[in-house]
């Protein structure tokens, strides 16, 4: 689950199937890699999934 930190910073996807903001995941860091991460979009509407590749987001 994101934090409303994460919420808040993570950018809009739009579903290509039914054009509705899709509901971001977790972001999970990808190994060597070092600052990118990659978060699953899922639509509650219709089920589609996809996935981006971000810059992570520093807390400070």
């Amino acid at each position: 689950m994101l934090t409303a930190f994460h919420k808040k910073k993570a950018p809009v996807v739009v579903c290509p199937g039914c054009h509705k903001p899709m509901r971001p995941g977790k972001p999970e860091p990808i190994l060597f890699a070092k600052g990118l991460a990659d978060i699953t979009y899922v639509c509650e509407r219709c089920g589609t999934r996809t996935k981006r590749t971000v810059k992570e987001i520093n807390e400070k």
